[in-house]
């Protein structure tokens, strides 16, 4: 039996599926790629502004913690009424700690603690005074009778010095805080009001502004100017913002604020409680001649400093994120990788706000530094687990 071939079925497929591949294939994929642009434009001009206004929304909560974190930190002042025999004369001005420091419950407190830690100095006189003598009848090298009178006088007048010490640093810091402050921003010619929030909020929709020239006079030296809608949409293409960009920064940013705003209220807690333990410190001048006392001072005075590691940070940050943010400088050709080379200086800076903390406690006391890092990192830790 002759075997049948239909030759002419197998040209006719080859024919078809050259012109499918040729013709057909190519108009297909033009089509599909139209199609779902077409659709990916249509669904992201639906919920651009949805993805603004969540941006927005954690622009504030940035610019919320930032406030949090220049009052714990002493950097703004908060407002207290003058009461006068239950009479409000007024309002003051001052930083969170000296507020803390000034109510009269502290000073009561550390009256009491005055008075228990007086007790347990002369305790300690006559102890050493008898271990004193008992060394002296086995033939040991003591310390004569003079010197534990001395370090008894020193006790007695420490308890008086540590309060004006207080004061003192407390008016220190808050004086060198504000020269500080005005003196970076005459320099660095940056607007005092701009915050994180502005920062973040430039790096990512410059690329959106529809004028250079009006986000280079009006945004970049005006603050909180993204909750103006309007002026937004009308100044702005927000489908070209940056939301990747936008988003991951601002989490981030509010991750590590949150971490360092809880740090500083720690520090007022510290710093009230060796405030109010000090008498018992300065009570063991009669018995070791200083030595416990000398860790506590040097504690006290590195926690009053910490804060201006922190405010050198942030000055420095906002200083130059102008320049970083700038369209003079181009990282890469490739926008988004160009954002991306932002978003890192961004979180560069963040990072260096967080750990700009301990900058001056590690130099004045590197074990409370130590310590103090030890807590932010457990306090990011939890906060970025919730």
């Amino acid at each position: 039996m002759t075997p049948v071939y239909l030759g002419f079925f197998e040209v006719l497929g080859e024919i078809l599926r050259s012109v499918f591949d040729g013709v057909f294939k190519p108009v297909l994929i033009e089509a599909s790629k139209m199609i779902f642009e077409l659709l990916g434009g249509v669904i992201f001009d639906m919920l651009k502004e949805v993805l603004f206004d969540g941006l927005v929304g954690l622009l504030k909560v940035v610019r919320a913690l930032s406030m949090f974190f220049d009052v714990f930190s002493g950097i703004a002042n908060v407002m207290v009424d003058d009461v006068s025999n239950g009479v409000v004369r007024g309002t003051q001005e001052m930083t969170f700690l000296q507020y803390l420091f000034r109510q009269s419950t502290i000073g009561t407190m550390l009256a009491y603690m005055t008075m228990i830690a007086g007790t347990l100095a002369f305790l300690f006189a006559i102890m050493a005074t008898a271990k004193n003598i008992s060394d002296s009848v086995l033939g040991d090298e003591v310390n004569p009778i003079g010197k534990v009178l001395t370090n008894g006088i020193k006790s007695a007048v420490t308890f008086m010095l540590v309060p004006i010490m207080c004061t003192f640093l407390l008016h220190l810091t808050v004086s060198l805080t504000d020269a500080v402050m005005d003196s970076l921003q005459r320099a660095s010619g940056i607007e005092a009001e701009m915050k994180m929030d502005d920062a973040i909020f430039l790096a990512v929709a410059q690329p959106a502004a529809k004028s250079s020239s009006t986000f280079e006079n009006i945004y970049r030296k005006t603050s909180y100017t993204y909750v103006n809608r309007d002026e937004i949409l009308k100044n702005f293409d927000i489908g070209k913002i940056d939301y990747l960009v936008g988003y991951t920064a601002a989490i981030l940013t509010i991750i590590l604020m949150l971490g360092a705003t809880l740090t500083f209220i720690r520090q007022c807690v510290d710093l009230l409680m060796l405030y109010l333990v000090s008498p018992f410190f300065s009570a063991t001048i009669a018995l070791d001649g200083g030595a416990k006392f000398k860790k506590w001072r040097e504690l006290f005075v590195a926690k009053f400093f910490v804060g201006f590691g922190t405010i050198f940070s942030i000055q420095l940050f906002l200083m130059l994120m102008p320049f970083y943010t700038s369209d003079m400088l181009i990282f890469s050709q490739d926008v988004t990788m160009n954002n991306c080379i932002k978003l890192f200086f961004i979180l560069g800076g963040a990072w260096s706000i967080f750990k700009g903390k301990t900058l001056i406690m590690e130099i004045l006391s590197p074990d409370a530094a130590r310590s103090a890092n030890e807590s932010m990192a457990l306090v990011t830790w939890l906060i970025s687990r919730k």
